[in-house]
């Protein structure tokens, strides 16, 4: 008997019909990756000289290998008086752990900002600033039919900050994008300095204003830091137009606890301020939280 493992993710993924046979053989993966130095293995007592907290499942590591997971460069249209799917269309370069978000400013109102994201599975993290704007096109017309709307890849200078994968993206009652935490893009060579960060675990925020900067493209500009570094988290904005950031990691108390963090905090955008919350009852990733 054994435990055959495909793979079918949304989110940025895509499988290529692999199955791996056995937990044996996809630890066999992980140790030979973790010979190259790159990921974070330490709960098995194995040693690390990146930690990279974007591969943390054994059902990753094999179908990538045999060459079945790979980045996605497109998007789709969900219609909901159809109930299904438009066809595929370019967004302008693979990504996934980005955010997206709906804008409401006059200028920009019903465009959606995508910014971030890691743009390769495994290796060394490759995770970008840049940011694209999907603007909405009439209505689908049938099901599995060319994706309306455009995607716009905004310039070099309309880009984050700096380089983030899963991080948030907030948006303001005022119509700007809160955007915080997130994993960054370590400074090796030929990455951009105002795009990097030897921090693993950002800590910085910033701030997306629509229709200003180069060419009425948007821009960021640094909001107040977070008080914890953290990824994975969630940032809920509260009735009071303040932020609620709960959860995620970092790596602290990674021995104990895995680096996963019951610690919340709270930001005032109009006073951009950053003020503790009374932690969590639990430590908690990758989860939910909704207003």
């Amino acid at each position: 008997a054994h435990s055959a493992t495909r793979i079918l993710l949304q989110n940025g993924f895509r499988a290529r019909n692999v199955e791996i046979r056995s937990r044996k053989a996809r630890l066999a993966y992980w140790r030979s990756i973790a010979s190259a130095g790159f990921h974070d293995f330490s709960e098995l007592g194995w040693m690390k000289c990146y930690d990279s907290p974007h591969v943390e499942n054994y059902d990753y590591i094999g179908p990538y290998l045999e060459g079945g997971l790979a980045a996605l460069d497109s998007y789709a249209v969900y219609s909901s008086s159809m109930a299904c799917w438009s066809a595929p269309a370019a967004l302008g370069g693979a990504r996934y752990a980005h955010s997206a978000t709906v804008l409401k400013d006059p200028t920009m109102g019903g465009q959606v900002l995508l910014c971030g994201g890691f743009s390769d599975v495994l290796g060394p993290p490759s995770i970008t600033n840049a940011c694209v704007l999907y603007t909405p096109g009439p209505a689908l017309t049938a099901c599995g039919a060319a994706a309306p709307g455009a995607v716009v890849s905004l310039s070099a200078l309309n880009g984050m900050t700096i380089a983030r994968a899963v991080h948030t993206a907030t948006l303001l009652n005022d119509g700007r994008v809160f955007i915080t935490g997130g994993v960054g893009q370590p400074c090796d060579a030929g990455v951009p300095a105002s795009a990097c960060s030897n921090a693993q675990y950002n800590v910085t925020s910033e701030i997306f204003s629509p229709g200003t900067g180069v060419a009425g493209g948007g821009a960021f500009v640094g909001a107040h830091a977070l008080i914890n570094a953290r990824a994975f988290h969630t940032a809920t904005m509260m009735g009071n137009g303040k932020i609620l950031i709960a959860g995620g990691r970092n790596s602290l108390d990674k021995n104990a606890n895995r680096g996963i963090l019951d610690t919340a905090e709270i930001y005032d955008p109009i006073a951009d301020t950053m003020t503790p919350a009374a932690p969590m009852e639990e430590r908690r990733q990758n989860h939910t939280a909704i207003l």
